[in-house]
């Protein structure tokens, strides 16, 4: 007799470059490098909230397992302020969000997707069904969803602040965002002198950002 899977709720991000085409070798392994190194210092500000390692694959995809579902989307959002703070480029990624259950015993940190279960399902599947003037999708499980009851009813209006907000950032402005992502507690004047910025400069920044309406974030 084969013994069941031990499954638990995870969140899985999938996502891949916009227009990577266009981007020379040199360019796209830098951005892909922030990722990696976007992954750390957001795991070590939020710690245990990622699993493993971020899978690049397909040269310009790639894929996050986290074991903190709530704090999916602030994770979403960095990474894109990350690469939309590259500067000199104009780039942009598209994230699929998806919470589900993961087969555990398939579980391989040093290459996360090569892991399986329905998270991972799911969310690669709402990135091929992204459409193509979108950057941000979500898929739950339906199990989850039942759990979830009336709180799936907050998340269309978020997903849409989440996809439309970012779309007009400046760099400056995705590089404020990268570092008030970091902390739910994080002060301006924190931020300005990270930067070696004045704090007026800072707030103007982030206001014009729109963050006023995304910094409640879990």
């Amino acid at each position: 007799m084969i013994a069941d899977n031990t499954q638990t709720n995870y969140a899985v991000l999938t996502g891949d470059l916009v227009k990577s085409a266009e981007l020379d070798p040199v360019n796209l392994r830098m951005i892909l490098q922030r990722l990696q190194e976007g992954q750390d210092r957001f795991g070590s500000i939020y710690a245990n909230s990622i699993v493993g390692r971020i899978a690049i694959f397909s040269g310009d995809s790639w894929q996050v397992l986290m074991s903190q579902l709530n704090l999916s989307f602030r994770f979403a959002l960095y990474l894109r302020a990350l690469v939309k703070a590259t500067e000199g480029l104009n780039a942009d990624i598209r994230i699929a969000v998806a919470w589900g259950q993961v087969d555990e015993e398939t579980l391989n940190p040093d290459n996360i997707s090569e892991s399986t279960g329905e998270a991972f399902t799911l969310s690669g599947r709402a990135l091929a069904e992204m459409a193509k003037s979108k950057h941000l999708a979500m898929k739950i499980s339906e199990n989850l969803g039942q759990d979830l009851h009336g709180g799936l009813t907050v998340l269309p209006p978020t997903m849409l602040l989440l996809d439309e907000i970012p779309s007009f950032w400046t760099e400056k402005q995705a590089k404020l965002v990268v570092h008030a992502l970091l902390g739910k507690k994080k002060k301006q004047n924190q931020i300005a002198s990270e930067l070696i910025l004045a704090s007026p400069t800072v707030k103007k920044g982030l206001n014009a950002s729109g963050w006023g309406s995304i910094k409640g974030l879990p």
